[in-house]
């Protein structure tokens, strides 16, 4: 077992655990099984009073040769408008965290049946950057807005399947995610053995569609954030990334299950607790496996890079920006 604590910069803390079973219930999480090998859990914590939480553009944001722009994968047109709505090279750190679900051509895995009517990073749910703007079809690729609105990304609809499960969140701003499932409200699980009982949560190598939810049995790397619903100067925001710390996939993996995932991400949510009383926040699950990425830049410069696959680039971020720099 072993533990990293760092301060990336002023009210940014990065904290690394890795361990076994008994290290986790050392630490308040329970039920954690280590039977495939031990467990890598990464989390970022924010203050509310210095940092925001905002989707963003993808990762050639803070490549050192391109960082005076924000990219994407979905052509000119948006990139320039996402290029107009924010430029967020700053003196201070900004920390990301990959985003939910994408549609994605995936050409080793046969069975995939990946919208390819739509752009092939589309986002399972709506997601919306920086900025304002009002959403009028859920299959518009982009709406009407100027430079200064925020920008829909293009994105499908959740499968029907899950689509209970899919919960779309307001971020600082008006940005917006959408993940599933929420995994823990108010500091208490949202998903628990009783959800794993249901069919529609078991894997199934012939059904691998983006956005299914029948990984959710399997130690997969896995993402999250925490975010508080009544947001305020006082509230924190986190970032959590699990890593399998073995080459192994599926059943093998080292990861977390989602039940387990849920635990995590309860007693993580408590501390911010105030007087014994959990903050009112939400827990949501966004995209995993090899899309697993966690990263904090100052200006070009890396602080920290973690990601489960070192040649993944993920579509777009969820970021905590310095409020001084949005």
């Amino acid at each position: 077992m072993w533990a990293e604590l760092k301060l990336l910069a002023p009210g940014l803390v990065y904290v690394r655990i890795h361990g076994g079973k008994r290290t986790f219930d050392s630490i308040g999480i329970k039920n954690i099984s280590d039977a495939n090998g031990e467990k890598d859990l990464h989390f970022l914590t924010a203050c509310g009073a210095t940092y925001g939480l905002h989707v963003i553009g993808n990762e050639k944001l803070f490549e050192a040769d391109n960082i005076d722009s924000l990219s994407s994968p979905f052509g000119a047109v948006l990139e320039e408008k996402l290029t107009a709505s924010v430029n967020i090279r700053a003196a201070v750190a900004t920390a990301y965290i990959n985003g939910g679900f994408y549609n994605r051509f995936n050409l080793k895995f046969p069975n995939s049946t990946a919208d390819k009517g739509k752009a092939e990073h589309a986002t399972i749910g709506f997601a919306r950057t920086l900025g304002r703007i009002t959403v009028t079809s859920s299959r518009s690729i982009l709406c009407s807005s100027s430079l200064l609105d925020g920008i829909v990304l293009p994105f499908i609809d959740p499968p029907a399947k899950y689509l209970d499960k899919y919960e779309t969140v307001n971020l600082t701003g008006q940005s917006v995610v959408t993940g599933a499932p929420a995994i823990a409200r108010n500091g208490d699980p949202a998903f628990t053995d009783a959800d794993m009982v249901e069919d529609r949560y078991k894997y199934n190598p012939d059904n691998i569609t983006p956005g299914l939810l029948n990984h959710a049995e399997h130690p997969n790397p896995r993402s999250a954030i925490i975010v508080p619903t009544s947001p305020g100067r006082n509230a924190n925001y986190l970032l959590l990334a699990a890593f399998s710390t073995s080459d192994k996939r599926g059943a093998e993996a080292t990861g977390f299950t989602m039940v387990e995932w849920a635990r995590v991400a309860s007693r993580l949510a408590r501390l911010d607790d105030r007087n014994g009383q959990p903050m009112n926040s939400i827990a949501l699950n966004l995209d995993g496996g090899a899309s697993t990425v966690m990263g904090a830049d100052l200006g070009g410069l890396k602080l920290l890079d973690v990601r489960q696959h070192k040649e993944t680039r993920t579509p777009y971020l969820v970021a905590m920006v310095p409020i001084n720099k949005v």
